[in-house]
This record gives structure tokens, sequence and C-alpha cells, in this order.
């Protein structure tokens, strides 16, 4: 036996969030009629499946946010290090030195981690170079003003 429709009205506003005497009165009836139909099981299954669709749809709707906010950031995410790398020509001695480090880091080259992580959460990589790569890297650590902060040198392979 289905429900009366007013009773699918106090699913409504119950999954709205309002209280037993809000719906009494917003639907003309005493509050014990409204409690009484809401101890019906009946009632507690309609309003159980009802949470459950709402709660899975929100599921989906959150998910479905996840997968497109990672496809904006993956389409942007050269443009980000470009930007970066950009920085190391700055005229701010601070601001080449901190691109420097973020580089280095998130290349898994110094400090942190690959993935972003903080500096000093894993010891330094240490990375064997070729004598040219060498040369570069403490060419581009001495422009950066990253020396005086005592980073590491590159190994000669």
């Amino acid at each position: 036996m289905r429900p009366r429709v007013w009773h699918d009205r106090v699913v409504d506003l119950m999954l709205e969030g309002w209280k037993y005497t809000d719906i009494a009165t917003e639907l003309g009836r005493s509050r014990v009629s409204v409690w009484r139909v809401m101890k019906q099981p009946r009632f507690q299954d309609e309003l159980a499946r009802r949470r459950g669709a709402m709660d899975r749809a929100m599921e989906e709707a959150a998910s479905v946010a996840t997968i497109e906010a990672k496809d904006i950031f993956a389409r942007h995410a050269l443009d980000a290090a470009r930007t970066l790398t950009d920085l190391l020509d700055s005229p701010d001695p601070r601001v080449r030195q901190k691109a420097a480090s973020e580089i280095l880091t998130r290349a898994g080259i110094y400090g942190g981690t690959a993935d972003g992580g903080r500096p000093g959460a894993t010891p330094p990589a240490k990375v064997l170079v070729s004598e040219d790569q060498a040369k570069l890297l403490r060419t581009a650590l001495a422009e950066s003003g990253a020396a005086r902060l005592g980073l590491p040198g590159p190994e000669l392979a």
C-alpha cells in the first residue's frame, strides 16, 4: 500500500532537514500525527531509500568534480612548470633560489620527494651527472644564489 501524498511531502521536508513541529505546521497537521507517520516502517523504508539515492548522487557528483579538477590541473601543469622555470631568470636572487629549489625538489633531485613533499622529508638524492652537466648545475646554483644555502654539489659520473 502506497503512503498518502502528504506522507511523501513529510519525506521531502525531512530530507531538507525540517523538524517535526515545522513539518506539522507546514502541512497543517498535528505534531503527533506527523510523528506517527514517521514511525511507520513504510515511511522509514522510503526515507532510507531516498537518503541512499541522495548520498549516491552526491558521491557521484563529487567523483565527477574530482576527475574534472584533476583534468584541469593536468592541462595546466606544463604552463605551471614553464612559469616556475621562467622564474629562474628573475632579477631577484631570492626568487631565483626559491624557483631552483622547487624545481630540484619536484624533480626528486634535492630534498623532499618528486611528488612535492616538503624539503627534509627524505634525504637529498645523490645523482651522478656528467662533467658538463655538473658545470651547468654549478652555474645555475651560483646564479640563483642557492650555493649560499649549502646545497650539495653534483657528483661526477
